[in-house]
């Protein structure tokens, strides 16, 4: 747990969370409308399986700058649970 914390702190110091909610509400809530505390899968997994294409196709492409930042909200709503 406390190493999953730390992770969570490092990651949220180079990325902005509230960028992320805003790329969530405008990309991922058109399909995702229950959302982002309805997602099952790890914050931290997102970005490598966005990037991957193995799971179902997306119509935008994120930065890996974006990425970041979407993992950051996602971490965050995951923690709050």
């Amino acid at each position: 747990m406390a190493s999953v914390l730390a992770s969570q702190v490092a990651l949220t110091a180079c990325a902005d969370p509230i960028a992320g909610r805003n790329l969530f509400d405008q990309q991922c809530s058109v399909c995702h409308r229950s959302g982002a505390g309805a997602l099952r899968t790890p914050a931290a997994e997102i970005p490598a399986l966005l990037q991957s294409g193995s799971i179902r196709t997306h119509r935008f492409q994120l930065s890996d700058g974006q990425l970041k930042d979407l993992e950051a909200y996602l971490a965050e709503v995951q923690a709050a649970k």
